[in-house]
Protein backbone atom coordinates (compact mmCIF):
# COMPACT_ATOMS: atom_id res chain seq x y z
CA UNK A 1 0.00 0.00 0.00
CA UNK A 2 1.58 3.56 -1.35
CA UNK A 3 0.26 6.43 0.32
CA UNK A 4 2.07 10.61 1.00
CA UNK A 5 0.78 13.31 3.00
CA UNK A 6 -2.28 15.45 2.48
CA UNK A 7 -0.13 18.18 1.25
CA UNK A 8 2.02 16.24 -1.48
CA UNK A 9 2.42 13.97 -4.20
CA UNK A 10 3.29 10.38 -4.08
CA UNK A 11 7.12 10.35 -5.53
CA UNK A 12 7.84 10.17 -9.13
CA UNK A 13 10.26 7.99 -11.15
CA UNK A 14 11.96 11.30 -11.53
CA UNK A 15 12.06 11.73 -7.63
CA UNK A 16 13.25 8.47 -7.74
CA UNK A 17 16.29 9.52 -9.30
CA UNK A 18 18.15 11.26 -6.12
CA UNK A 19 17.41 7.33 -4.25
CA UNK A 20 19.66 6.39 -7.68
CA UNK A 21 22.20 8.97 -6.90
CA UNK A 22 22.33 8.60 -3.19
CA UNK A 23 22.17 4.83 -3.23
CA UNK A 24 25.19 4.70 -5.89
CA UNK A 25 27.08 6.53 -3.73
CA UNK A 26 26.86 4.34 -1.14
CA UNK A 27 27.46 1.26 -3.33
CA UNK A 28 30.94 3.15 -4.21
CA UNK A 29 31.54 3.33 -0.52
CA UNK A 30 30.75 -0.22 -0.28
CA UNK A 31 32.95 -0.90 -3.24
CA UNK A 32 36.00 0.78 -2.22
CA UNK A 33 36.13 -1.36 1.10
CA UNK A 34 35.67 1.86 2.78
CA UNK A 35 34.16 2.35 6.36
CA UNK A 36 30.64 1.67 6.48
CA UNK A 37 28.57 4.05 4.43
CA UNK A 38 26.25 6.61 6.60
CA UNK A 39 22.98 6.49 6.32
CA UNK A 40 23.28 10.68 5.51
CA UNK A 41 24.79 11.32 2.49
CA UNK A 42 25.92 14.95 1.53
CA UNK A 43 26.42 15.83 -1.79
CA UNK A 44 27.05 19.34 -2.79
CA UNK A 45 23.99 20.58 -5.09
CA UNK A 46 25.88 21.40 -8.52
CA UNK A 47 27.06 17.87 -8.20
CA UNK A 48 23.66 16.24 -7.52
CA UNK A 49 22.26 18.25 -10.38
CA UNK A 50 25.02 17.17 -13.17
CA UNK A 51 24.37 13.15 -11.85
CA UNK A 52 20.92 14.13 -12.28
CA UNK A 53 21.64 15.57 -15.73
CA UNK A 54 19.89 19.13 -14.37
CA UNK A 55 20.98 22.62 -15.22
CA UNK A 56 21.88 24.51 -11.61
CA UNK A 57 19.76 27.14 -10.97
CA UNK A 58 17.10 28.47 -8.70
CA UNK A 59 14.31 26.38 -9.94
CA UNK A 60 16.40 23.56 -10.10
CA UNK A 61 16.69 24.15 -6.06
CA UNK A 62 13.22 24.08 -5.72
CA UNK A 63 12.64 21.05 -8.12
CA UNK A 64 14.66 19.17 -5.79
CA UNK A 65 13.66 20.45 -2.61
CA UNK A 66 9.93 19.25 -3.82
CA UNK A 67 11.60 15.69 -4.87
CA UNK A 68 12.59 15.40 -1.74
CA UNK A 69 9.51 16.34 0.18
CA UNK A 70 7.98 13.66 -1.83
CA UNK A 71 10.02 11.28 -1.25
CA UNK A 72 10.07 11.99 2.17
CA UNK A 73 6.35 11.91 2.43
CA UNK A 74 5.29 8.75 0.32
CA UNK A 75 4.54 6.09 3.24
CA UNK A 76 5.19 2.28 1.90
CA UNK A 77 3.33 -0.75 3.84
CA UNK A 78 4.05 -4.02 2.92
CA UNK A 79 4.19 -7.11 4.06
CA UNK A 80 7.84 -8.96 3.78
CA UNK A 81 8.69 -12.39 3.41
CA UNK A 82 11.82 -13.11 5.45
CA UNK A 83 13.37 -16.87 5.50
CA UNK A 84 12.26 -17.78 9.26
CA UNK A 85 9.11 -15.37 9.35
CA UNK A 86 6.43 -13.13 7.77
CA UNK A 87 6.27 -9.47 8.83
CA UNK A 88 4.40 -6.03 7.91
CA UNK A 89 6.57 -3.17 8.06
CA UNK A 90 5.94 0.99 6.78
CA UNK A 91 8.47 3.46 6.14
CA UNK A 92 9.57 6.32 3.64
CA UNK A 93 12.45 6.60 1.11
CA UNK A 94 13.62 9.33 2.94
CA UNK A 95 14.21 9.87 7.10
CA UNK A 96 14.96 13.18 6.52
CA UNK A 97 16.74 15.78 4.30
CA UNK A 98 18.39 19.45 4.76
CA UNK A 99 19.56 22.15 2.53
CA UNK A 100 22.42 24.49 3.60
CA UNK A 101 23.38 27.49 1.59
CA UNK A 102 25.71 29.85 2.81
CA UNK A 103 28.40 32.20 0.59
CA UNK A 104 30.96 29.11 0.45
CA UNK A 105 28.61 25.97 0.04
CA UNK A 106 25.27 25.04 -1.21
CA UNK A 107 24.66 21.29 -0.62
CA UNK A 108 22.00 18.81 0.10
CA UNK A 109 22.09 16.16 3.22
CA UNK A 110 19.63 13.36 2.85
CA UNK A 111 19.31 10.84 5.20
CA UNK A 112 17.56 7.37 3.51
CA UNK A 113 15.18 5.38 6.16
CA UNK A 114 16.54 2.86 7.74
CA UNK A 115 14.65 0.15 5.77
CA UNK A 116 16.34 1.25 1.98
CA UNK A 117 19.64 2.02 3.53
CA UNK A 118 19.66 -1.96 4.86
CA UNK A 119 18.46 -2.66 1.16
CA UNK A 120 21.28 -0.88 0.03
CA UNK A 121 24.18 -1.80 1.92
CA UNK A 122 23.27 -5.74 0.89
CA UNK A 123 25.94 -7.07 -0.98
CA UNK A 124 24.60 -7.36 -4.58
CA UNK A 125 21.78 -5.32 -3.76
CA UNK A 126 22.01 -2.55 -6.43
CA UNK A 127 22.54 -2.53 -10.41
CA UNK A 128 24.70 0.12 -11.68
CA UNK A 129 22.62 2.68 -13.49
CA UNK A 130 23.85 3.88 -17.06
CA UNK A 131 24.38 8.00 -17.16
CA UNK A 132 22.12 7.66 -20.11
CA UNK A 133 19.38 7.03 -17.86
CA UNK A 134 19.14 10.22 -16.66
CA UNK A 135 18.65 11.49 -20.29
CA UNK A 136 15.27 9.26 -20.84
CA UNK A 137 12.28 12.10 -20.64
CA UNK A 138 9.72 9.31 -21.03
CA UNK A 139 8.41 8.20 -17.44
CA UNK A 140 7.08 4.89 -19.33
CA UNK A 141 10.72 4.25 -20.83
CA UNK A 142 12.76 5.03 -17.50
CA UNK A 143 10.59 2.58 -16.11
CA UNK A 144 11.03 -0.36 -18.66
CA UNK A 145 14.97 0.68 -18.41
CA UNK A 146 14.89 -0.37 -15.44
CA UNK A 147 12.34 -3.51 -15.22
CA UNK A 148 14.99 -4.91 -17.91
CA UNK A 149 17.83 -4.06 -15.80
CA UNK A 150 16.51 -5.79 -12.63
CA UNK A 151 15.57 -9.09 -14.94
CA UNK A 152 18.14 -9.51 -17.99
CA UNK A 153 21.11 -10.49 -15.89
CA UNK A 154 22.20 -13.49 -16.15
CA UNK A 155 18.61 -15.46 -17.41
CA UNK A 156 18.78 -16.60 -20.68
CA UNK A 157 15.28 -15.42 -21.18
CA UNK A 158 12.54 -13.64 -19.13
CA UNK A 159 9.08 -12.82 -20.07
CA UNK A 160 6.16 -10.89 -18.71
CA UNK A 161 2.57 -10.32 -19.30
CA UNK A 162 1.50 -7.03 -20.38
CA UNK A 163 -1.18 -7.20 -17.45
CA UNK A 164 2.27 -7.56 -14.97
CA UNK A 165 4.21 -4.73 -16.74
CA UNK A 166 1.23 -2.54 -16.48
CA UNK A 167 0.70 -3.44 -12.27
CA UNK A 168 4.33 -3.11 -11.76
CA UNK A 169 4.18 0.19 -13.29
CA UNK A 170 1.53 1.85 -11.07
CA UNK A 171 0.32 3.64 -14.00
CA UNK A 172 -2.52 4.76 -13.13
CA UNK A 173 -3.61 5.30 -17.19
CA UNK A 174 -6.20 3.24 -18.28
CA UNK A 175 -4.64 -0.78 -19.52
CA UNK A 176 -5.77 0.28 -23.14
CA UNK A 177 -3.89 3.42 -22.90
CA UNK A 178 -1.27 2.29 -21.27
CA UNK A 179 -0.71 -0.81 -24.01
CA UNK A 180 -0.81 1.92 -26.68
CA UNK A 181 1.94 3.90 -24.94
CA UNK A 182 3.65 0.43 -24.48
CA UNK A 183 3.40 -0.47 -28.39
CA UNK A 184 4.68 3.06 -29.46
CA UNK A 185 7.88 2.98 -27.04
CA UNK A 186 8.54 -0.75 -28.68
CA UNK A 187 8.62 0.42 -32.14
CA UNK A 188 10.32 3.81 -31.11
CA UNK A 189 13.06 1.38 -29.68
Amino acid sequence: RISCHSEHYIASIYDWDIIIVVASKIQEMINSNNDIPPRTIVIPRHKLLKELHRYDGKKQKVDLEESLKRLQSTVIETTIWNEDYRYKSGFSFLDNWGYTERKDIKEFRITLSEWFYSGACKNGALLKTDPAYFKITSGLNRFLYRIARKHVGNQKQWDFLVETIYQKSGSDREFKKFKHDLKKSVSDN
